[in-house]
């Protein structure tokens, strides 16, 4: 328990029905017991944990308000330390004065996720658990809460942890061979051995493949809405919003900047950027709201490219349509990059785990470097880990053809959607046709109305499909990958699994093995907060909101 009792309003900010401030700490019900009298003459300090008490808050002999007050004693309360809480109604003011009094009494305010920071060092939530804390909190779809609450299940924390015990019972045996071999260990063989941890990989590879939707989920899936002057990029703004956001006219050039909105589309969030019309201009303004369209181009992850369907078209439209094609690549968002072959065993390829630098170029053992047969699984080709078995998710788990300018770093292609809008209005034969024509068969092309709402439910169903491809409903329930600091370390933890598999299936003995699946044991720890740095926790729960 911390020896500091801290406070701090623990609703949202502004005026409601109910307000609560939170109290947690040694002197936490010592404290609260000063501000509110509980009706009946007892004392807060003699209120049943768990039970609700009515009463006054009184503040230097005033009385401010009615209200209840909560005892939730240590270790059973979420900090795991003492706690109470205070509700009343919920005027700003009554609120602050309240946490001014307490403050007044020995308390200090609470930092940003102080709470769950104390729940965590408590040992009432590992660090999965504490991040989806935030996630609950701050989802924005059904689908991203559903992600979240999976996480504050446990059953991500479960599994992660089922890893961890499984590699460190191997590493255990391992160590034990090297250290007494005259012993005659033989509960587990080096090819059981082998083979567990190849099975170890194929489960955190389906874990790591929910990476990006993960990402999606959590901070939206950014949306750029280009297309030349009057292609009916705000009215489609409009339309996947439900409301008027956008102004909508049929003079060209009317949006000189980028606007951005959330749209919830099938429970995927969406960040709508709607921009300004490209075309060659002389107006300075509108120029510079083409480079920002532009820009936006560059930073998203999904283009919904619009072409006015009821005219030819123009030469602004078909250098628009150039910008965007290149050669159809193989999207792997959601894929694990390949470094290398792996390591063949027998003609099957026994681990392509791992695109993480190996560190200082792998484990030597008798002149054999025995980690740097990794590369997370390669784009397509699909994984085998396991004699004749090759792993399920053997493509991207986003769409296979992403239509766009290719990345000049070798990055995955950005997606690319074709609009033909305006479909309610007398269409011109030949813009469709000549749109095929540049775009080539494997652009993903929709006719639609913003107006009519004609194409739209096929177009927010081929959106939901691209951003979820490859994640299940059971996935999300149990939890994917959240962030890209658990994807880095999970990727880590692969990587050095796959490299003690190698070792030991290649033949190079336990003690090479050894070395990997230490540092595994570490990255899956540091996911669960057992051996994160302090600078990490850190890091983490900077982004709490006070008061939780």
């Amino acid at each position: 328990m911390q020896e500091e009792t801290i406070v701090a309003i623990a609703t949202a900010r502004g005026r409601a029905g109910v307000g609560i401030v939170r109290l947690s700490g040694e002197k936490a019900v010592e404290i609260a017991g000063k501000v509110f009298a509980p009706l009946g003459g007892k004392s807060l300090n003699e209120a049943e944990s768990h039970r609700a008490v009515y009463g006054n808050i009184v503040i230097n002999g005033r009385r401010l308000d009615d209200g209840l007050a909560i005892v939730m004693r240590a270790p059973h309360s979420y900090t795991g330390e003492d706690v109470a809480e205070l509700q009343c109604h919920g005027a700003p003011v009554l609120l602050r004065e309240i946490v001014a009094a307490c403050c007044e009494l020995g308390a200090r305010p609470a930092e940003a996720g102080e709470y769950t920071r104390r729940a965590f060092l408590n040992g009432r939530l590992d660090l999965l658990k504490a991040q989806a804390v935030m996630d609950v909190i701050e989802a924005k779809t059904s689908a991203s809460l559903k992600l979240a609450a999976g996480h504050l299940s446990g059953k991500a924390s479960a599994k992660v942890s089922r890893w961890r015990e499984d590699i460190l019972d191997i590493l255990v045996h391992l160590e034990a061979l090297i250290d007494f071999p005259e012993e005659g260990i033989e509960e587990l063989s080096l090819e059981e051995a082998g083979e567990k941890l190849s099975e170890i990989c194929l489960e955190m590879e389906r874990l790591y493949r929910t990476r990006n939707t993960g990402k999606i989920l959590r901070d939206g899936l950014v949306t750029a809405i280009v297309g030349t002057p009057n292609a009916g990029k705000s009215s489609l703004l409009n339309a996947l919003l439900g409301e008027e956001r956008a102004i909508v006219t049929d003079i060209a050039g009317t949006t000189r900047d980028s606007l951005e909105e959330y749209a919830d589309i099938g429970g995927v969030p969406l960040r709508l950027i709607d921009t300004a019309g490209i075309r060659d201009t002389e107006d300075r303004v509108e120029q510079l709201g083409i480079q920002r369209s532009r820009a936006a181009m560059e930073k998203a992850e999904l283009v919904l490219a619009l072409f006015d369907g009821s005219r030819p078209l123009s030469e602004d439209d078909r250098e628009l349509l150039n910008s965007l094609t290149g050669v159809a690549t193989a999207n792997p968002y959601n894929s694990l990059p390949s470094r290398g072959g792996g390591t063949k065993r027998g003609g099957v390829t026994a681990s392509q785990y791992n695109s993480l630098p190996s560190r200082g170029g792998g484990t030597k053992c008798g002149g054999v470097t025995a980690s740097p047969y990794n590369s997370l699984p390669s784009r397509g080709g699909g994984t085998k880990c396991r004699r004749g078995e090759e792993s399920e998710d053997n493509q991207s788990a986003y769409p296979s053809v992403a239509f766009g300018d290719s990345s000049p770093k070798g990055e995955p292609n950005k997606k690319v959607f074709l609009l033909i809008t305006k479909s309610d209005l007398r269409g011109c034969d030949d813009t469709e046709a000549a749109i095929k024509e540049a775009a080539g068969d494997k652009a993903q092309l929709f006719n639609i109305s913003s107006k009519e709402g004609a194409g739209l439910e096929q177009l927010t169903a081929a959106i939901r499909e691209y951003a979820l491809s490859g994640v299940s409903d059971e996935q999300l329930t149990e939890g994917g990958v959240a962030t890209e600091w658990e994807a880095y370390r999970l990727a880590e933890a692969m990587k050095s699994v796959g490299a003690a598999a190698d070792a030991i299936n290649a033949g190079l003995g336990a003690d090479c093995a050894t070395i990997d699946l230490t540092a595994a044991v570490d990255s899956l720890g540091a996911i669960l907060g057992l051996t994160a740095s302090e600078d990490v926790v850190d890091h983490i729960f900077s982004r709490f909101c006070v008061g939780k």
